[in-house]
């Protein structure tokens, strides 16, 4: 699992819908489609319901969002601090 299917699972949980979350993540839809179920065979779960119009998160989809979440948040703050320690604005210079 990479970081990129926990991205495309907050998005398709936040709009309800592959074919609103492709349109968010700038893909196409049916990849999108394979690249959740590829995830949902990976951690032997299913993530969504499918319904006729949308996705509605399963009970273990929904406990697993807010942990997604959580990654995705540390994984920005990771960058963030990588690109300022590059950057020279974050780190500690002693000068004795």
């Amino acid at each position: 699992m990479d970081l990129r299917h926990l991205r495309y699972f907050v998005a398709v949980a936040e709009n309800g819908s592959f074919t609103r979350a492709a349109e968010q993540l700038g893909i196409e839809q049916p990849p999108l489609s394979q690249q959740i179920k590829q995830l949902e065979n990976e951690l032997g779960v299913l993530l969504f319901q499918r319904l006729t119009r949308g996705v509605r998160l399963t009970d273990i989809g929904l406990v697993l969002l807010d942990q997604a979440r959580a990654l995705l948040g540390m994984q920005r703050q990771f960058l963030s601090t990588a690109r300022g320690l590059a950057r020279g604005e974050k780190g500690h210079i002693r000068v004795g």
